[in-house]
């Protein structure tokens, strides 16, 4: 699985290759998430299924972050990237996170972070405002 950033912001420092080299991972629960994405080693985490929970998640440099079909997506959990580099997130589905979990992905001071072909949401439906 071959993933790098040929283009933007992502290709300088010497680019953006995530988990390139490093072993595939597949995940489908919460615990299997958080130990593939929270070292610095390279990694490539493959999301195999819907994993569900209540939770912010701090991701690790040289990681890329994938999913596999299309049941799979994090619902209430919410990525961290602080002071890392060189991390590719593609085609994620990330739903409902709660405020008290952070955004879907939260960035700060970080580097080489490449965010690619996802989708960020929130169920509004419960606590839409409407102006009357």
């Amino acid at each position: 699985m071959r993933d790098i950033a040929t283009t933007g912001y992502a290709t300088l420092n010497g680019g953006t290759t995530g988990g390139m080299g490093g072993q595939i991972v597949e995940v489908d629960t919460l615990d299997a998430y958080v130990a593939a994405v929270g070292d610095d080693n390279p990694w490539i985490v493959v999301i195999t299924g819907p994993i569900t929970a209540s939770a912010q998640v701090s991701v690790g440099s040289n990681k890329s972050i994938i999913r596999k079909i299309k049941d799979a997506k994090l619902t209430g959990i919410g990525m961290h990237i602080l002071q890392k580099s060189n991390v590719i997130v593609r085609n994620l589905i990330i739903s409902k996170v709660l405020s008290a979990n952070g955004d879907g992905i939260w960035i700060q001071e970080s580097t080489n972070v490449w965010v690619d072909h996802c989708e960020i949401f929130n169920d509004r439906s419960r606590t839409q405002q409407r102006l009357l």
